[in-house]
């Protein structure tokens, strides 16, 4: 749409979400084609290639932002179980596309044009999928009843778990926990150990310990406090203080 190539023009790092399906594989392969022009169709359809949006915006002086993040949206809570077997394959189909388009870039003496290459350490060379993963790649799993808790109640995150009883019976499920406990660790990095979380990833640089630190020890208090009562529905909704 119009508006998403004004996005485009006005950026200087691009950040892509993609679900673990077909249709994001084949929207990645679209993004190489169509906004970066790193593929061709060649022969007797390059013509049509003069119209397309990578070829117009050349034509304007126009700079694409640079690829910086690839996020795995929606990711499943059970990832580094069996259950997330599924998702584990539709990843690594994606990040052979991924790959495969940073091999092309790279060919083509284009890699600095295309992807974010200052996020790299001095000296760091991605010779793999793997290692092209653990420097452009993130995940976030899906926040499943945290999300709608913390939007319908208007509490953070890590208020979560404390007011689980509230939320439990306000919304009628048996759990929130867990799906709290996942989207914080993507969000801000693992409790104990060492993890690089969205927030490296996108701004460069961990968070700080001791902060990160602090969040966690709001999320694991476990009193439950008094429910306050909603002025608009009269429900019970959990503190935020």
């Amino acid at each position: 749409t119009i508006w998403t190539q004004m996005a485009l023009v006005a950026s200087d790092k691009l950040i892509v979400p993609v679900n673990a399906d077909d249709f994001s594989t084949a929207a990645l392969k679209n993004m190489f084609f169509t906004v970066y022009g790193l593929y061709s169709f060649g022969g007797n359809l390059a013509r049509y290639e003069k119209g397309m949006f990578h070829a117009i915006a050349e034509q304007q002086n126009l700079t694409m932002p640079k690829i910086h993040a690839i996020v795995h949206n929606r990711s499943t809570i059970f990832a580094d179980s069996a259950h997330g077997n599924g998702f584990r394959a539709m990843n690594s189909a994606q990040s052979r596309t991924l790959f495969s388009a940073y091999k092309k870039a790279e060919e083509k003496g284009e890699l600095s044009r295309i992807f974010n290459m200052d996020q790299l350490k001095p000296g760091h060379e991605i010779k793999d999928e793997d290692g092209f993963a653990n420097t452009f790649t993130g995940s976030m799993r899906d926040m499943l009843t945290s999300a709608i808790a913390t939007q319908h109640y208007g509490i953070p995150l890590w208020h979560v778990h404390r007011n689980r009883k509230p939320i439990k019976e306000g919304l009628n499920v048996k759990s929130v926990k867990q799906s709290a406990s996942s989207s914080l660790q993507d969000l801000i990095g693992a409790e104990k150990k060492k993890s690089r979380s969205l927030m490296q990833l996108v701004q460069g640089q961990a968070i700080p310990g001791d902060k990160c630190a602090g969040v966690w020890n709001k999320f694991n208090i476990g009193k439950q406090e008094e429910p306050a009562s909603s002025p608009a529905t009269g429900s019970k909704r959990p503190r935020d203080e």
